[in-house]
């Protein structure tokens, strides 16, 4: 058995802070536990905790605190995740009176998103190298997928981005918590497994200011949520342009705020449309997004106005564009970064540009030829 020193059969694994757990702490508690209630009761015990995490059984739950963001009532998600006050769940969880809000004086309200999890197995191999077991936690919500431990935090920061999107606000995700059974500490008092904490701060430069959750939110983030779910790992620069359209909504206002924020959007246009820019990205939103002749043309003209701001900002070839203009054009990149990445996790298969840009109208081709000789 694979204890603090040994290298040899088995490691016993637990969720704890550290990912594992001493084998000799636990077979020390578990031969003084035998000669109080006897080593037939004990036996039975370990054998339940073995025998329910080697399919990934053991039941968990996953609590990520966001502060400054509000919900009035429990709103259901998928697979029996919800979002929720923190008060609705404080006292199921044993969670602290206070979120650990920061900084400490601010916006005590907050609230969780509670996933179930089903973690194990308990016996992971031995392996040569330090670090985590070579494991997988199956997530059930919103949708049946792996991840591998290792992932694991990346991945609920992810969740705090997708839903910063969802909600076009600024998120800070500052405590992750993770709750076991009541009984899985019976093994051992040394594993506090229902207490498991980790804080953790995801992001934001700015600090929400109580910002409601609508329904409409919550709708548009399970969206986004389920479609990553099939996405995950296909594409890592999808990570980048996720997290880049995240932060659009975090810095400082100010004109070089708000310059550095189209900046942001601009970077995730990029890695949406395959690397292109200006004249072709616009065409391919109007492409891929674009139902109508009408609608076409609107993204088009979007998305090209959208572009020659941040070339202008980028080459500084003329005087800095009002500040009016510059939340204006922020909106509207905002909002075509926001309809692009719904579109793109909503597909089965890898987008393929060729088949997109054959959606464009005729009436719309021959507008957006006429946009381009115009400018030229």
């Amino acid at each position: 058995l694979k204890g603090s020193s040994e290298d040899e059969g088995v490691r016993f694994s637990v969720l704890d802070n550290s990912f594992s757990s001493s084998l000799k702490l636990l077979v020390s508690w578990l031969a003084k536990l035998s000669l109080k209630e006897g080593g037939e009761k004990v036996a039975r015990r370990l054998h339940r905790f073995l025998s329910t995490g080697e399919n990934a059984s053991v039941p968990a739950h996953e609590i990520t605190v966001f502060h400054g963001l509000v919900v009035k009532r429990r709103i259901d998600l998928d697979n029996g995740a919800y979002i929720a006050p923190y008060e609705y769940v404080r006292s199921g969880f044993d969670l602290p009176e206070e979120p650990e809000p920061w900084p400490k004086s601010s916006h005590p309200n907050a609230t969780v998103i509670v996933r179930s999890l089903r973690y194990g197995p308990c016996v992971a191999p031995s392996d040569d190298g330090p670090g985590l077991p070579q494991g997988q936690i199956s997530y059930r919500f919103p949708t049946n997928y792996q991840i591998n431990l290792e992932r694991w935090f990346n991945d609920s920061k992810l969740l705090v981005d997708l839903l910063s999107i969802a909600a076009r606000v600024p998120l800070l995700s500052r405590t992750l918590y993770v709750r076991l059974p009541k009984w899985t500490k019976e093994i051992t008092p040394y594993y506090d497994a229902f207490g498991t904490r980790v804080s953790e701060g995801f992001m934001s430069d700015v600090w929400p200011k109580g910002r409601d959750l609508s329904k409409d939110d919550v709708d548009a983030f399970v969206a986004l949520s389920r479609g990553w779910g099939a996405y995950a790992g296909k594409s890592d620069s999808m990570e980048i342009a996720i997290r880049r359209l995240a932060g659009s909504f975090s810095r400082p206002g100010g004109r070089f705020g708000e310059e550095d924020r189209i900046l942001d959007v601009a970077i995730a246009l990029e890695v949406f449309y395959g690397g292109k820019t200006g004249h072709k990205l616009a065409q391919r939103a109007a492409g891929l997004i674009g139902e109508s002749t009408a609608d076409q043309k609107q993204i088009y003209d979007q998305a090209k106005r959208f572009y020659d701001l941040r070339s202008s900002i980028v080459h500084s070839k003329k005087s800095r564009p009002a500040l009016d203009l510059l939340y204006k054009v922020l909106e509207e990149g905002c909002d075509l970064a926001c309809r692009t990445l719904v579109s793109l996790l909503k597909r089965d298969t890898p987008v393929q540009w060729a088949d997109v840009m054959r959606r464009l109208q005729p009436e719309t081709q021959t507008y957006i030829e006429a946009k381009r000789q115009q400018n030229q």
